[in-house]
């Protein structure tokens, strides 16, 4: 199968990577691994710039029913996680972009993740700003789902707040 990248494209990612150190080592990706690299790595490369310590993490394993892109943290730094083998929904989301709009929608997602990052990195991951408080689960409802209904709440609004980095 030939790679989906256009050569100058690829060139260009080849460069991104061996410069920016995003990635140790792009042998072995896929192509479709390679794509949303790309695509994200101008946002990866102003993240790296602004000292957010992230790495690329692609799950070698078939993930089926894993986002295709994810965030984790470990050891402080941001993970952001493509587990794009095996995992129709990677084409899929890929296939559902207009044409032409593919790398600033994977810069947009890149950027979403990373907002989560910076709010973890500032201790701020599922909290509310300053002088806010969170509204009580509605009365009536069992005691787990008042703490379901919590968690959600504060779910929805970390993705909410995932969306204001700088």
């Amino acid at each position: 199968m030939k790679s989906v990248l256009f050569p100058a494209l690829r060139a260009t990612f080849a460069s991104a990577l061996l410069l920016s150190g995003l990635v140790a080592q792009a042998a072995g990706l896929t192509p479709l691994e390679q794509r949303w690299i790309a695509g994200m790595t101008p946002v990866l490369q102003h993240a790296k710039g602004e000292g957010m310590p992230v790495d690329i993490v692609v799950q070698p394993q078939d993930a089926p029913e894993a986002a295709p892109l994810a965030l984790g943290f470990r050891d402080g730094r941001c993970k952001l996680v493509l587990s794009l083998r095996g995992n129709p929904e990677g084409e899929a989301t890929m296939q559902r972009l207009p044409a032409g709009l593919e790398d600033g929608a994977l810069e947009l997602m890149a950027a979403h993740e990373l907002g989560h990052c910076r709010r973890y990195l500032e201790g701020a991951w599922f909290n509310l700003p300053a002088g806010f408080t969170a509204a009580p689960a509605p009365e009536g409802l069992s005691a787990d789902l008042q703490r379901a209904f919590l968690s959600m709440k504060s779910t929805r609004r970390e993705e909410g707040y995932g969306d204001l980095w700088r």
